[in-house]
């Protein structure tokens, strides 16, 4: 799996809530809709 930059944008627009322990990254919870899965499907053809 690439690794990808989390913009604000991004954040905002699919992200619920972010979990932080003090030396590491618990848990980012998203929101996916149906639509959202088809996108990432989609740009996953274009890699």
């Amino acid at each position: 799996m690439s690794k990808r930059k989390l913009t604000k944008e991004m954040a905002d627009a699919f992200v619920e809530s972010i979990i932080i322990h003090t030396k590491y990254l618990e848990a980012v919870n998203v929101l996916i809709s149906n639509r959202t899965y088809q996108m990432v499907e989609k740009m996953k053809t274009y890699e």
